[in-house]
């Protein structure tokens, strides 16, 4: 289990990399989601480290004031009573949703103001941990190097299973998940990269459809003769809805992650 949660929109995802790695450097366990990036679904993995962290730090923004997901994060660690409020530099503190406008927040660059935070709420660097914890860590931490690059199932659920709470946890259940889509007989027939391409294929597919669509009402009016301008709008138009399909279907609409975020 990570001490520190970081809720963000995606397109913030540079600013909390600094973050986390700020953080990571004076000694605290830090949770940002980055190996979830380019995955599918793992709302329940990012779920459950929201729910084990001692404290959750949001970075307010233009985008992760409108994502649902990070407003989500944001009440439930707020009910928890663990939310440190950051904030972009570009801001607009009247932006916040609703249930948050009273709430103290700083900038995130400020980051001696986040550290106090931490220290409000009792989450403390390794370093400065008990003996035995640290020692338990060190235990996961040997524990996690013998079985990361394992082809074996069992040996990532039974590391799930005797450190429930480790730092390592939910790279465990992502690592343990793609062991499972990769021994899927189908794919594993297809190999991983004939499986990737059947996915590229898929999606160029349902753009055509798409740019299909949006070009036929035009077609007859200007008797197959679309101006230029009008052809090159609908095809940014048709990337730009099955991008947002992507997200959909995938789940990772996130604002971050809008999977994060």
């Amino acid at each position: 289990m990570a001490d520190i949660f970081i809720s963000y929109a995606r397109s913030d995802r540079e600013i909390a990399k600094q973050l986390a790695s700020s953080l990571a450097k004076r000694g605290y366990h830090v949770w940002w989601d980055a190996e979830l990036v380019g995955s599918d679904d793992f709302r329940d993995v990012i779920f459950d480290e929201l729910t084990r962290s001692k404290a959750v730090i949001v970075i307010w923004s233009k985008n992760s004031a409108h994502s649902k997901f990070v407003r989500d994060e944001v009440g439930r660690a707020d009910n928890k009573n663990k939310l440190i409020s950051t904030c972009t530099a570009d801001f607009d503190m009247d932006s916040l949703p609703m249930g948050f406008g009273g709430r103290h927040c700083h900038p995130v660059g400020e980051l001696e103001q986040t550290l106090k935070a931490l220290e409000r709420l009792a989450v403390v660097p390794a370093e400065q941990k008990r003996a035995e914890e640290q020692e338990l860590q060190q235990e996961e931490a040997r524990a996690w190097e013998k079985i990361k690059t394992s082809q074996n199932r069992e040996d990532f659920e039974n590391y799930i299973r005797t450190y429930a709470n480790s730092l390592y946890r939910a790279r465990a259940m992502v690592y343990l998940r793609q062991l499972d889509l990769l021994k899927n007989p189908g794919i594993r027939r297809a190999g991983r990269w004939g499986y990737r391409g059947l996915q590229v294929y898929a999606w160029i597919l349902v753009f055509g459809f798409v740019l299909m669509a949006l070009i036929a009402p035009f077609a007859a009016i200007y008797e197959n003769q679309a101006p230029p301008a009008l052809t090159s709008a609908l095809f940014f138009i048709a990337v730009f809805l099955t991008w947002r399909l992507n997200r959909w279907f995938y789940g990772s609409g996130r604002g971050k992650k809008d999977l994060s975020s």
